[in-house]
């Protein structure tokens, strides 16, 4: 349940972009946030996948440390979401 919320909180926020509330956005991100410390890989995974979409240049220090999780999926996830934000305008 948890990762489909992530899932969703992500979603939103692609789709809302700019034209989103910025008291929801910011209760957005910082679900978001809390979901890279889930215990979950794939919560973990999802918050990492929507950041990289929609965050910005400093959600990088909270990334940043997913870079060393057991799971190559996660890294890898976490690493393409890193780079996404340092090409961001």
């Amino acid at each position: 349940v948890r990762s489909l919320a992530t899932r969703a909180l992500g979603g939103w926020l692609t789709v809302k972009g700019a034209d989103a509330p910025r008291r929801m956005t910011r209760f957005a991100r910082a679900g978001l946030s809390q979901a890279l410390l889930d215990p979950e890989e794939i919560v973990r995974l999802e918050a990492a996948r929507a950041l990289g979409a929609v965050g910005r240049p400093d959600d990088a220090r909270q990334l940043a440390p997913l870079l060393r999780e057991d799971s190559e999926v996660l890294r890898v996830e976490a690493a393409a979401a890193l780079l996404r934000l340092t090409d961001a305008p």
